[in-house]
């Protein structure tokens, strides 16, 4: 099955390609369900606020969440210090606020 069938789907694979730079205007909470452990790394964006990433680290000594405020502040184009994880910090859905 492939991940980028679905037109309105905005998919980035980290590294492969270049990142939307006019996703800045995010603020407020977003949900992300995390596939931590991945091969590759990647941010699938489902809905105006909803994705889901894939994460090299696993779940581990919070090492997935690290990587998750990583990958998703380059692909909003924001510094990653305007995430925080406020809910499902040990789940893989998670509700994240940011702050512009």
């Amino acid at each position: 099955m492939s991940t980028n069938s679905h037109p309105k789907h905005k998919q980035s694979r980290l590294g492969s390609e270049k990142i939307d730079k006019t996703s800045s205007h995010y603020s407020g909470l977003i949900k992300i369900k995390v596939f931590p452990g991945s091969k590759k790394e990647e941010v699938i964006q489902t809905t105006k606020d909803s994705f889901i990433i894939k994460v090299k680290p696993k779940a581990q000594e919070g090492k997935a969440n690290q990587r998750v405020k990583e990958v998703l502040a380059k692909f909003l184009n924001l510094p990653q210090a305007h995430f925080r994880i406020i809910k499902g910090g040990h789940q893989k859905n998670k509700i994240i606020r940011i702050d512009n």
